[in-house]
């Protein structure tokens, strides 16, 4: 099964960034201390070699303290593929404002208690979700199911 489910993509990374960026700002005080606290470290390695050249920022903006640590959305606390993807959904829908999913042959890799619980995350998100099956499957509640034929003819 290939399931490509990546929590740190660039466009969500970055929409990440920007929500702890405003956040951050409540923090101006605490982020001073750490930023004086890291010039007094660099000072002091520096002191150490022979060299009277050695510059560095003195200030770091935020961002830059968030990437400097690698701060990332962690989904090593799903304990399995349906938390996953209900995750991933509240993500899409909290920080890149997507409206519409399409998942391809879900129903063959999920129970229909697991598709419930997926799209129960998915209409709490205000997300709408197509699936799209190679074969017919089970249907899941409030489901609106369509049927494209062999002619490319909508059967409902």
């Amino acid at each position: 099964m290939s399931f490509g489910i990546d929590f740190n993509d660039r466009k969500i990374q970055n929409r990440l960034y920007d929500k702890l960026k405003v956040v951050s700002t409540e923090f101006d005080e605490l982020l001073s201390d750490v930023d004086s606290a890291a010039v007094r470290l660099l000072d002091a390695i520096t002191e150490q070699i022979p060299y009277n050249n050695i510059s560095f920022d003195l200030h770091t903006d935020i961002g830059g303290f968030l990437k400097l640590y690698h701060v990332q959305i962690d989904s090593s606390s799903c304990s399995n593929l349906t938390e996953l993807l209900c995750e991933y959904i509240k993500v899409l829908s909290g920080l890149t404002g997507v409206t519409i999913l399409c998942l391809v042959d879900l129903k063959k890799y999920f129970s229909p208690s697991d598709m419930e619980m997926i799209c129960k995350q998915a209409n709490y998100n205000k997300i709408s979700i197509v699936f799209i099956q190679s074969s017919e499957a089970y249907k899941v509640k409030n489901e609106m199911k369509y049927i494209l034929d062999k002619d490319l003819c909508f059967i409902s």
